[in-house]
């Protein structure tokens, strides 16, 4: 309605002006080629304005037929396109959906449709041949895709995805830290960075990098301290291995501080301080962890630390073990300890008490299994001794050192499991099958997660 208004607003003044400018007074003469025109100045100004529209008239209408070509072939790009980003939308949906077939055919088809388009086309060309096997293909795909500044990290997460499929980790930390640069505060870039460098052993980096993955939430701040514990127990093997004691202390120490309660470190300090007769500082490392966390591989240190007498030496064993379970009465552990502590006297009354105690805290195979011999040796019922055997053989297995990936049970923990080289997967738990969840994770009910980059 306002345009159609405007239009006649402007036919209006038009026509006003006309009208205006053929009222003027006054004349104008033109000699032509011997030719002398008289015309009246008003009437010269409306024919001059007339046929300068006239002429505009003309050229637009010239330019509108000569343009015709372009427009037509303007609209059949339009369509080409729109067909090209549909054949796009199709071939990544197929390529989620997993199907080769139709993920090549619509590849094929944007790329005919959109030849000069970079960016998802040749990603989906390239995903389609990594489906079908070709992976020289999609490398140079993607390699493309690395050239154009906008889809660059689609390239570089390409090549990425594809190293780690074929097990060239060397080239997948290669590519991970070129994802880094493009996306340095995206948290999975980092974590993949992260574990990247752990597997092909750059341990000084993988601590760098852990501090961002914490930053951006990528790795939990519980995993964090645990994987850096774990670290720094590698660089104390390496440091041993090439007899530099003192860094391999110093990193045991930087573990330790980290967290006091980790049984591995713990037993490391323990017999450091041990070896260096440095028995205050064993004793109360040891008080401290065995307080919050009672295992099987510190009894041994115990016995280490027991004074050292000839005089009353089966009286002040004993008093040395109750030390131990005072240290901790709810520890089925400690009961255990000062149980075998009588064995080794044949204080077999004694023995039993402390694992009657010890069956009702935490009863356990190696629980049944000492309290037999115990029965064996106090000859006094039979019929116990083989309710002992029974129970030891229905009891709950005892915790071993466990690798939560594959299942392997291994004598001591160590921070990166052989032969299929994880890190920071052996774990005190129960024994179970490769590929069970672990009880532990189990009953908080949690899903074991496997890391494609670990497994």
């Amino acid at each position: 309605m306002f345009r159609a208004l405007w239009f006649f607003i402007q036919i209006a003044g038009l026509t006003a002006g006309a009208i205006w400018l053929s009222q003027r007074d006054g004349r104008v003469v033109i000699d032509v080629l011997n030719y002398t025109l008289h015309m009246q100045t008003g009437v010269f100004l409306v024919t001059l304005l007339a046929l300068i529209l006239i002429s505009i008239f003309i050229y637009r209408f010239v330019r509108a037929v000569f343009s015709i070509p372009g427009v037509i072939g303007s609209v059949r790009q339009k369509e080409r396109s729109a067909r090209g980003f549909q054949s796009l939308t199709r071939g990544l949906v197929a390529v989620a959906a997993g199907d080769a077939k139709r993920a090549t055919q619509y590849a094929k088809q944007t790329r005919n449709l959109l030849p000069k388009q970079n960016g998802l086309p040749v990603l989906l060309d390239a995903q389609a041949a990594r489906m079908r096997g070709e992976e020289g293909v999609a490398k140079i795909r993607f390699q493309e895709l690395m050239k154009d500044k906008d889809a660059a990290f689609l390239g570089v997460r390409g090549l990425l995805t594809a190293s780690i499929d074929q097990g060239d980790m060397v080239s997948a930390l290669r590519y991970a830290k070129e994802a880094a640069k493009h996306h340095p505060k995206q948290g999975w870039v980092m974590k993949t960075l992260y574990n990247l460098q752990v597997k092909n052993k750059k341990w000084d980096e993988a601590l760098d990098t852990l501090k961002k993955c914490e930053k951006y939430s990528a790795i939990s701040a519980q995993q964090a301290a645990s994987d850096r514990v774990a670290i720094y127990h590698v660089h104390r093997q390496v440091a041993q291995s090439s007899g530099d004691e003192k860094s391999a202390l110093k990193a045991l120490e930087k573990a330790y501080k980290i967290d006091p309660t980790f049984v591995p470190t713990t037993t490391a300090l323990i017999q450091h301080c041990i070896n260096a007769k440095k028995k205050r500082r064993a004793l109360n490392v040891f008080k401290k962890v065995w307080s919050a966390n009672p295992h099987p591989d510190l009894l041994a240190l115990w016995d280490d630390l027991a004074p050292k007498s000839k005089r009353k030496a089966e009286e002040k064993r004993m008093k040395w073990y109750e030390e131990l379970v005072s240290l901790n009465a709810d520890s089925a552990l400690g009961y255990m300890g000062a149980a075998k502590a009588a064995m080794d006297l044949e204080l077999w009354s004694a023995a039993k008490s402390y694992l009657i105690t010890a069956e009702k805290l935490e009863p356990s195979s190696a629980l049944y299994k000492q309290m037999a011999l115990v029965e064996q040796n106090l000859e006094e019922d039979e019929s116990i001794l083989g309710e002992c055997m029974d129970k030891a053989a229905s009891a709950p297995p005892n915790k071993v050192w466990v690798c939560r990936d594959t299942g392997i049970v291994y004598e001591e923990w160590e921070p990166v499991a052989e032969p299929h080289g994880s890190f920071n997967s052996i774990e005190w738990d129960y024994p179970y099958a490769v590929g069970q969840v672990s009880p532990s994770l189990a009953a908080n009910d949690s899903v074991l997660m496997i890391d494609p980059v670990r497994a």
